[in-house]
C-alpha cells in the first residue's frame, strides 16, 4: 500500500526463480565429481624433477573391486598442472656423506 494512497494496491510479489547448481562432470565417465583426487608425479631431468599435479576422478576401484556409489570404476586423470622443479640431488665427492 501507499503511504499518499491508501486504496492503491501493493505491486505482485516477484516470483522466486530457482538457479540451476552447476556441477563438475567427469570427461571419462560422466558422473558427477563429489570432489577429485589430486595425486603428483615428478619426472626426472637435468634441472630438476618436474612436479605436476594430476587432478583425477574419485570413482576408484578398492582392492576388492568395489566402487564408492557404485558403477563402473573410472579413476582417470582429468588433467594436469605444472608446479615447478625439485633441486637436483647430485652426489659430489668432498660433500656431506663423502670421506
Amino acid at each position: 500500500m501507499s503511504e499518499q494512497n491508501p486504496t492503491q494496491k501493493a505491486p505482485p510479489a516477484p516470483e522466486i526463480i530457482e538457479l540451476p547448481v552447476p556441477h563438475a562432470i567427469c570427461p571419462h565417465c560422466g558422473r558427477v565429481l563429489p570432489g577429485m583426487n589430486v595425486l603428483t608425479m615428478e619426472l626426472p631431468t637435468p634441472k630438476g624433477g618436474m612436479i605436476w599435479m594430476l587432478p583425477s576422478c574419485p570413482f576408484i576401484a578398492d582392492p576388492d573391486g568395489n566402487v564408492p556409489g557404485g558403477g563402473e570404476p573410472c579413476g582417470k586423470i582429468i588433467g594436469t598442472h605444472f608446479v615447478g622443479y625439485n633441486t637436483p640431488q647430485i652426489a659430489r665427492p668432498g660433500a656431506a656423506g663423502w670421506s
